[in-house]
């Protein structure tokens, strides 16, 4: 059934056999996604867009425990605000951190409306590697990173406004901390190294950057 469901031409479908696919394939998540698509395409409806929206979303998001995927069941085990230094939801583009981590203190939410949809999937991405050193040139290694990092200037003001999200005045830490390029020097011809304090903990909660990364909360400027 699986090989014959690949097979597909979703756009011949009707509405009614729209329905019946997105019902059938909720376990697989690129055909839900594309006959979700499919039925916003045909609808005018608000009303009916927001709910399969929501639908769609609620199967395609994804939790990340410092770069390791989170299953629902061991998700909903957490609480998160006695848990987590960092919850950042790129679905909705919120970002709650400690102002301490060290001493504990509570979360509190950042304002992230104005550092732009590629500062925050660098923030997504660098969050799911804590502890991995990032430079300008190694943001290039996926491409819905690279398209606004020109070079080491603009990659040095994308880290400060990150920064600055967390409220950090430096880069000694907490969260963002300038790297060493083992020669005892953080400015090589890799320009800064960077990485995300791998002591703490990270929840990141965004859609499945595989199958919908076009439609993500990540990267709506």
């Amino acid at each position: 059934m699986f090989n014959e469901l690949l097979n597909i031409n979703i756009k011949a479908y009707s509405v009614v056999k729209l329905r019946e696919l997105v019902d059938q394939t909720n376990p697989i998540v690129v055909l839900h996604a594309q006959a979700t698509e499919e039925l916003l395409r045909r609808y005018d409806n608000n009303a009916v867009q927001i709910a399969i929206h929501e639908e769609s979303s609620n199967i395609l998001k994804i939790a990340f425990e410092n770069g390791h995927r989170l299953s629902q069941e061991k998700l909903s085990n957490i609480n998160e605000d006695d848990f987590f230094d960092v919850i950042f939801d790129a679905t909705t583009n919120s970002l709650r951190f400690r102002k301490n981590p060290s001493k504990h203190t509570a979360l509190q939410e950042s304002k992230l409306e104005h550092i732009g949809g590629h500062r925050m999937r660098i923030l997504a991405y660098m969050l799911e590697h804590p502890g991995v050193p990032f430079y300008y040139r190694n943001i290039y290694k996926d491409y819905s990173l690279s398209a606004e990092i020109k070079g080491p200037s603009t990659f040095s003001k994308t880290i400060a406004a990150l920064r600055n999200a967390f409220e950090q005045k430096d880069t000694s830490g907490p969260y963002i901390i300038k790297q060493s390029d083992g020669e005892g020097v953080t400015r090589s011809k890799k320009g800064c190294i960077y990485m995300i304090n791998s002591k703490l903990r990270y929840l990141i909660i965004r859609h499945n950057p595989k199958y919908f990364r076009a439609n993500s909360g990540i990267g709506q400027s």
